[in-house]
């Protein structure tokens, strides 16, 4: 009674367990530490720590004593400090009150628990707060304001994501260019799931661009039966500059309430929200906490404590309150709230764009199958940023469905090639650049920039979402950071795409080399301007000859192919390549197949009519539901390692084990590892287009669906081994000269063909070209015989044939890419037609040779094909695919004959 009525009150309080003004005591500890000198005082009011010595407090009253009797003696004390007055003592026993009814600390979604007293009398004491407040700015004292009643006011903060077209994404450098979208120098882990690795529970980022408002959602409670009126809130974080501001809020009673803020940012760097800084009506402005978790504390089932020592808390405090450990080591039972930060990145300020016209009609567009159209894409930059950053990327209906193909184990290596080559190489819609370079490009703020999208008709294809991602980098393209933030605009397109024209068949058959030999040795002459040699030994054909007689257009067309024989790079190895296409639109098509010499040119697609050199054209009309047939020679084709594993082109999907679907037999795979890559080797060489005269449409054929069987392999394969006959006169003495100045007359009719007369001395040249990378040690057999005879009546050649020299003979070593000559001294007897065949086996095994110090990045490279090849092919032995046909090898000497043999017509 000496210090005042208040502390009398106070102390009955304490007596009786009700819950006590924290901030009172705050108050008076502070001014007790001050007075004392003692800067070390305790933990700020608003602090986590204080909270949550509150909290602990809260459940240690709520089991001391009885309620009645606490809830009777707050209300006495309120009436005493109303006729005193002592406006003071009215909020501070008032407030005191409503934290002793209460019913939970925090709000749970479910099972709520209301306060103690009835909601009249609640809102009695709410109202008792304002009356108080109003008076004591009435009378003098506008300063007086009630310590707010609830510590968890804010459960929860969450930055709202903005909408799609100005939300920042994230992007890496590595994902521009698909050449260096796996050229990640950090070590990967192999397996798809590895049990000893950390998981990792990284949250999604949290971005915000500077300047610009974003919008924040506060969650707040209200545990009583009232309304509680917010003044004004404000986020309270840490880093740069940031205003977040909300006014006038109502809690509604017994509920939690989401809110709506918008803040910004006003600098680029890193923001934390700890908190918010809320003015309830009447009350203090403070800081509050944000608590996410729900939290309850259990309650003390065992009492050891009697009296007045039953008011103190059990546990001491903890050094964080997450952890059960407290400061001198001891364990801690009790853990209290979680405290909720959140960290939020913000970006320089960005450009906004939108879509200001598409050339196309309802966002939808019609194509062929292989045919190309664009559309214009105009974009507007409604910013006051400047854009200097453009990407286009797209998702279309194919792409889902190879890469849901793809998903597929029972798929075959080949298979797999052809639905990765799809994905990687054919996309179905293109950016076309146009010249447009990256390092100047620039949209000033309020300017139009227009680009143009290709659409690629692909089977399959119905819809596609057009993705365009734009920034402000401020740096040139070539410095772009490796982390980076974009917008993305997003709008989807229809696709419908038709059938045009499709490969119904296909064949391979062999032709001769006799075209190309005549070609070559037509354009000789012409350029000599001479018919014959020097000597007078060897004489040719009239030039025209062999087309002189072909009239139609069809066999003008097929002239026009075989007069380019030779004359190309390819040499005088063709093949006759029949296709039967089919026309599935109901309007007539033109067609024109190209056949390229030279399998690395490159052929401009737009130009059909342009005739590049080194190409044979053949063109058609095929009417609506026709099949027709088109005659191709194309180059034969040479693999130095028909059995190589098949490629594994990069898509990005990971793929731990890729093996066989199908057992395979040992001849099966190594059949289709080789028509997979003479089929490849066809492919450089042929391309095809169709062109409707009435619209001007036009497309590519695709030929990706020919399909070969070993037969038409064989005929189109170039062995590893090359045969070349030639004929030469034999002069006098033995030698190469015609010192009696006879005369000799051996005409060359085609490539392995010659006309010479009976009783001359000739000299058969057969020249041995090494085509492989290996080396070989070739045993020669020529096999003269009686042509087209039988077998028994051909080799009887004793009057009628003579040779002087071995039929057999070897060779020194031939090493990849050399050239030997064998010759034979030969005189025909008798008139007739002789043929010289030619074979080449080999004499032994040659291993390879020893690698070399500059040799080891190729070796490591073959090390990991052989380890990808054990992976693929599990069914054979450890050694791997390529190991096994290895030892084949060894154990069977190859053999290699000649595909035209030397024909020798003789004549009297």
């Amino acid at each position: 009674m000496e210090e005042s009525m208040r502390a009398l009150l106070v102390t009955i309080g304490e007596t009786f367990g009700v819950q006590p003004s924290a901030f009172h005591e705050f108050e008076r500890d502070r001014r007790a530490s001050s007075a004392s000198g003692n800067l070390e005082s305790s933990a700020p009011y608003d602090s986590v720590a204080a909270i949550v010595e509150r909290s602990f407090r809260h459940l240690t009253l709520d089991a001391y004593g009885d309620l009645n009797l606490k809830i009777d003696v707050l209300k006495a004390s309120i009436s005493f400090c109303e006729a005193l007055p002592d406006f003071d003592g009215v909020l501070r026993f008032t407030v005191e009150l409503l934290q002793t009814i209460r019913g939970d600390l925090m709000l749970p979604e479910t099972n709520r628990k209301t306060p103690f007293l009835p909601p009249e009398e609640q809102v009695r004491l709410l109202n008792n707060i304002k009356r108080t407040v109003g008076a004591a700015n009435k009378l003098g004292a506008p300063g007086l304001e009630a310590e707010y009643w609830d510590d968890f006011l804010v459960r929860g903060v969450e930055l709202l994501n903005p909408p799609d077209s100005r939300r920042p994404v994230r992007r890496l450098k590595r994902e521009l260019h698909s050449a260096a979208a796996n050229d990640d120098g950090s070590k990967k882990d192999p397996f798809l799931y590895n049990p000893f690795s950390k998981p990792s529970s990284k949250a999604s980022e949290l971005l915000l661009i500077a300047g610009e408002y974003a919008s924040f959602k506060v969650t707040l409670q209200n545990p009583y039966e009232f309304d509680i009126e917010i003044e004004r809130l404000r986020l309270d974080g840490e880093g740069v500059s940031f205003d977040a501001l909300a006014e006038r809020i109502l809690i509604p009673p017994l509920s939690l309430q989401e809110v709506i803020v918008s803040g910004v940012a006003h600098a680029e760097g890193t923001l934390n929200i700890t908190g918010c800084i809320v003015k309830v009506r009447h009350c203090r402005e403070r800081k509050f906490p944000i608590f996410t978790k729900f939290w309850k504390p259990d309650p003390e089932y065992k009492f050891k404590r009697t009296g007045l020592a039953a008011k103190r808390p059990l546990s001491e405090r903890p050094l964080s309150w997450s952890s059960t450990t407290s400061k001198e080591g001891k364990t801690v039972s009790k853990i209290g709230p979680e405290t909720t930060s959140y960290s939020i990145k913000v970006i320089k300020n960005q450009p906004t764009m939108v879509i200001q016209s598409i050339s196309l009609s309802q966002s939808a567009i019609m194509v062929l199958e292989g045919e190309t159209r664009a559309f214009n894409v105009t974009l507007q930059n409604t910013s006051r940023c400047p854009v200097d950053f453009v990407l286009f990327t797209f998702q279309d209906s194919t792409t889902r469905q190879l890469q849901s193909a793809l998903s597929n184990k029972d798929l075959l290596p080949v298979e797999v090639y052809e639905l990765e080559l799809q994905l990687v190489t054919k996309p179905a819609l293109r950016w076309r650049r146009e010249g447009l370079n990256p390092e100047d490009f620039s949209i000033p703020a309020g300017q139009s920039a227009t680009f143009t999208v290709e659409v690629f008709g692909k089977p399959g294809l119905q819809d596609a979402i057009v993705q365009i991602d734009y920034c402000y980098a401020g740096v040139p393209y070539a410095e772009l950071p490796e982390t980076f933030y974009t917008r993305q605009i997003l709008f989807p397109i229809t696709i419908t795409v038709n059938a045009s024209v499709e490969v119904a068949r296909c064949d391979i058959m062999p032709f001769t080399g006799d075209f190309a030999w005549w070609n070559k040795n037509n354009q000789h002459l012409l350029s000599s301007g001479s018919n014959s040699n020097a000597d007078g030994s060897l004489s040719t054909p009239n030039p025209s000859s062999p087309f002189s007689s072909r009239s139609s257009n069809d066999d003008a067309q097929f002239s026009s192919l075989v007069s380019r024989l030779g004359l190309g790079l390819s040499g005088s190895d063709h093949c006759l390549l029949l296709l039967d296409l089919r026309n599935a639109w109901p309007n007539p098509l033109s067609v024109s197949l190209r056949v390229k010499e030279d399998s690395g040119a490159i052929v401009t697609e737009g130009n059909q009519e342009q005739d590049n050199t080194g190409q044979g054209a053949v063109s058609g009309d095929i009417q609506p539901g026709q099949i027709s047939r088109f005659v191709l020679v194309v180059p034969r084709v040479y693999v130095d390692d028909p059995h190589a594993s098949i490629p594994v082109l990069d898509t990005g999907i990971r793929r731990q084990f890729v093996v066989s679907a199908n057992k395979l037999s040992f001849e099966a795979e190594a059949a289709s590892r080789e028509a997979f890559w003479y089929r490849e080797g066809l492919l450089k060489h042929i391309l095809g287009f169709w062109k409707e005269e009435a619209t001007g449409r036009e497309g590519r054929i695709e030929l990706r669906n020919i399909r070969l069987n070993p037969r038409m392999v064989d005929a189109m394969r170039m062995e590893d081994i090359d045969f070349t006959f030639s004929l030469s006169p034999l002069r006098s003495g033995g030698g190469e000269s015609n010192a009696s100045g006879e005369e000799h007359s051996i005409v060359q009719t085609g490539r392995s063909k010659f006309t010479v007369k009976t009783e001359e001395f000739l000299n058969l040249t057969v020249t041995i070209h090494n085509r492989s990378s290996k080396p070989i040690h070739p045993l020669l057999r020529l096999q003269p015989s009686l042509r087209n005879q039988p077998h028994t009546i051909a080799l009887d050649l004793s009057r009628r044939l003579v040779w002087t020299g071995m039929l057999q003979r070897t060779f020194p070593i031939l090493n990849g890419g050399e050239t030997t000559r064998a010759t034979l001294g030969v005189t025909v007897l008798c008139r007739g037609e002789y043929e010289f065949g030619a074979t080449v086996e080999e004499v032994r095994i040659l291993k390879p040779p020893p690698p070399q110090p500059s040799q080891k990045e190729d070796e490591d490279k073959k090390d990991e094909q052989q380890q990808e090849r054990k992976v693929q092919f599990p069914e054979h032995d450890d050694d791997g695919i390529e190991d096994t046909f290895g030892a084949d090898a060894v154990k069977t000497r190859r053999i290699w004959h000649a595909r035209e043999t030397c024909i020798i017509t003789a004549v009297d």
